[in-house]
C-alpha cells in the first residue's frame, strides 16, 4: 500500500501535547516495524516539525503540500483552504489511503475525493466540556460547524480510538455504529523502564523528595482540586512536596492558582518545572515518589503507564479511560471529590507495602502497552480495509 499521512499536528501547538507525542511515536513505530509499505508524510510549510532529528527508512518519504499551518484562522477559512490542498495532493501522489492523524485539529478531505480515510479521534472534549474549551462552540454557527466536522469524522472509513471509553462516548455522541469504531491503545516506550533519576534532578532543580503531577493548568487535568486535596492530606500527613509538569501560560489561571496556593499556606510547597521534553520525563517520573493524576476526562493517560513503567506508584481517576488504562496497580480516586483526592494522597504517603506492590504490578502492566504493538495493529487495520 501507499499510505499518506498528516503529519502537521506535528508542526503546531498540538506538538507541546500528547497529541504530538502520539503522532511523532506511532509514525515512527510504523517505520521501524513496517518495511512492506510505502509511507508519504505530509507537511505544512510551517518550520521544524517534532520529528525533524528522526532519520525514516526508505520506504518513507517527506513532501510539503504548502501553505503554513495556522491555529488561529478560522474554522471555515481552515476547512476551505485545507481541502483544497488536500485534494491536490491526492492528485498528485494517487495515495491507497490517507490517514488523519487528529480530526480536531486537521481537516479531513471532502467526501467527494475517492481516496478511502482513516481517522484517529482521541477524544470529544470540545463537546464534553464546552465551558473549557467551547471557544469554538460559543454561537450556533460555530456549534454546527463544530457538529458538522465530528459527523464528518465519524463517516471517515476506518474510525480508531485509543480506548474503550472515547469509543462509547464518540457512538453516543454521534450517529457512529459501535461496530466501526477500532480501539488501539497507545504504547509506553523502552526508556520508560531503563531511566536516571539523577537527569531530571541535575536539569530541572528539582527537590530532593517530591510527588508529580503532569498536565500544567489544563483545567481538565485538575490541578486546582489537586492543590486543595494536598493541602487537606497535608494536615494529616507529612508530605513531600508538589513538582507541577506542564506548559504554564502567563494568564488569569496561573494568577488565580498561585493566589490559592498562597491562600493555602503551599508557597514553599509546590515548584512549577513548565513545559518537560520528552527526553527527560521518564527520569522526572523516576525521580517521584509518586504520580497525582486526577483527570477529569482522558483518550488515554500516557502518564498512566508511563509512570507504572518507570517505577512511579500512581493515583488516577476512577472515570473516562483511567481505569481502562491503570487497572488494578494505581489507587483510583472520584476526581470531582477533593476530600477522595486527599484520601488517595494519604493511603500513598501511609501505606508503604501498599506502594510496593503498586509499582510491581504497574511495571508488569506498562509491558502490555507497546508502540510497535499499536502500529502492527494500526497496519492490520489497514490492510483488512484495503482487501
Amino acid at each position: 500500500m501507499k499510505i499518506a499521512i498528516d503529519m502537521r499536528p506535528l508542526q503546531t501547538v498540538s506538538r507541546f501535547r500528547g497529541i504530538g507525542a502520539h503522532v511523532r511515536k506511532i509514525v515512527e513505530a510504523l517505520a521501524q516495524s513496517c518495511p512492506e509499505h510505502r509511507f508519504i508524510l505530509m507537511y505544512a510549510e510551517n518550520p521544524d516539525p517534532l520529528d525533524i532529528d528522526f532519520a525514516y527508512p526508505e520506504n518513507f518519504t517527506k513532501i510539503s503540500i504548502g501553505g503554513k499551518f495556522n491555529n488561529s484562522a478560522s474554522f471555515a477559512t481552515n476547512w476551505m483552504y485545507d481541502s483544497g490542498r488536500l485534494l491536490k495532493a491526492f492528485d498528485k501522489l494517487e495515495p491507497d489511503l490517507f490517514f488523519c492523524t487528529t480530526f480536531a485539529e486537521m481537516w479531513l478531505p471532502p467526501p467527494r475525493t475517492s481516496v478511502p480515510t482513516a481517522v484517529w479521534v482521541y477524544d470529544i472534549i470540545f463537546f464534553k466540556f464546552p465551558e473549557i474549551y467551547g471557544r469554538n462552540l460559543r454561537n450556533n454557527f460555530k456549534r454546527s460547524l463544530w457538529r458538522k466536522k465530528l459527523e464528518h469524522a465519524v463517516h471517515a472509513d476506518i474510525v480508531i480510538v485509543s480506548s474503550n471509553s472515547v469509543k462509547n462516548e464518540l457512538c453516543e455522541e454521534t450517529t457512529c455504529p459501535l461496530d466501526k469504531v477500532h480501539v488501539i491503545p497507545l504504547g509506553v516506550e523502552p526508556k520508560y523502564f531503563n531511566h536516571e533519576p539523577d537527569e531530571a534532578n541535575r536539569k530541572l532543580n528539582l527537590p530532593e523528595r517530591f510527588a508529580l503531577f503532569i498536565g500544567g493548568l489544563d483545567p481538565r487535568k485538575n490541578l486546582a482540586r489537586t492543590i486543595e486535596a494536598y493541602a487537606i492530606a497535608a494536615k494529616d500527613s507529612e508530605l513531600p512536596m508538589l513538582v507541577v509538569a506542564g506548559k504554564i501560560a502567563d494568564d488569569k489561571n496561573i494568577r488565580e492558582i498561585e493566589s490559592r496556593i498562597e491562600a493555602l499556606g503551599l508557597g514553599d510547597k509546590i515548584v512549577f518545572t513548565g513545559f518537560v521534553s520528552n527526553e527527560l520525563l521518564p527520569s522526572l517520573y523516576a525521580a517521584a515518589e509518586f504520580l497525582l493524576f486526577p483527570s477529569l476526562s482522558e483518550g488515554f493517560g500516557l502518564p498512566v503507564i508511563e509512570a507504572m513503567a518507570a517505577g512511579s506508584p500512581v493515583l488516577t481517576s476512577n472515570i473516562s479511560s483511567m481505569p481502562e488504562v491503570a487497572g488494578d496497580c494505581a489507587i483510583l480516586i472520584e476526581p470531582y471529590s477533593i476530600e477522595s483526592i486527599a484520601d488517595g494522597i494519604k493511603q500513598l504517603v501511609s501505606q508503604p507495602a501498599r506502594k510496593d506492590k503498586m509499582l510491581e504490578c504497574g511495571r508488569e502492566r506498562a509491558k502490555s502497552f507497546s508502540w510497535e504493538k499499536s502500529a502492527r495493529k494500526l497496519v492490520e487495520i489497514f490492510e483488512n480495509r484495503m482487501v
